[in-house]
Formats: structure tokens, C-alpha cells, sequence
């Protein structure tokens, strides 16, 4: 993996996180905040995923890739909120086919909100 590719998933990582705990008076504002950043690692695996049926990049540097990235959510998904989330983005990433149901479940269940299912 490239040093832009790590460095992109470090600043996806440390986005995200801090979404998380962003606080502010409207309740809005904070979803909207979360999700955008974490829809910015939807965006990331979507570009990755492109590249690589594009052939531009190879199958073991998009897997690897995308289950970084897909930790990065995991991590941060804790309540109901960010399971909503979550789920919006692997929707998503089902209907593209990128995942199957066993994938967007396997991912479910490595979540600490995964306790309250």
C-alpha cells in the first residue's frame, strides 16, 4: 500500500473519531457530522473499489484496503445512531454488490452497538 493511501486512511481514521464526539446543542448538527465523515470512507472504498475493476489496482491491495477502512467504522459505531449510519453505507455497499449478506453481517457483529441487536 502507498504512503497516500495510508496517510488517506489516517486522516479518514482520525475524521471519523473525532465525529464522534463532537458535541453541539443541535442533535442535527452532530448526525450530520457524523455521517458525513463516515460517508467519506464510503466515498474512499467506492473510489478504491472502481480502481480496481478498472485494473488500476490489484485485488490484495483493495481488500486490504477496504477492511481498513471498514474498521475505521466498525471502531466507531457504538449506539443507535452510528449503527444507522453504518447500515446506510453498507446498504449501499450491498446493492453494488461489494458485499454479500454474510459480509454486511460479519461487519454488524464486529461492532461494540452489535451487543444491543
Amino acid at each position: 500500500m502507498t504512503s497516500n493511501i495510508s496517510n488517506i486512511l489516517k486522516s479518514l481514521k482520525k475524521e471519523v473519531a473525532e465525529s464522534t464526539v463532537y458535541l453541539s446543542d443541535d442533535e442535527n448538527e452532530q448526525f450530520f457530522r457524523n455521517k458525513n465523515a463516515k460517508y467519506k470512507v464510503l466515498d474512499f472504498i467506492l473510489e478504491r473499489h472502481s480502481m480496481y475493476l478498472s485494473k488500476k489496482v490489484n485485488i490484495h491491495n483493495f481488500e486490504s484496503e477496504f477492511d481498513q477502512a471498514i474498521e475505521i467504522l466498525q471502531l466507531n459505531t457504538g449506539c443507535a445512531e452510528d449503527l444507522e449510519i453504518l447500515e446506510m453505507i453498507l446498504d449501499e455497499l450491498y446493492d453494488k454488490k461489494i458485499i454479500n449478506d454474510k459480509e454486511y453481517n460479519d461487519i454488524i457483529s464486529g461492532t461494540a452497538a452489535s451487543r444491543w441487536l
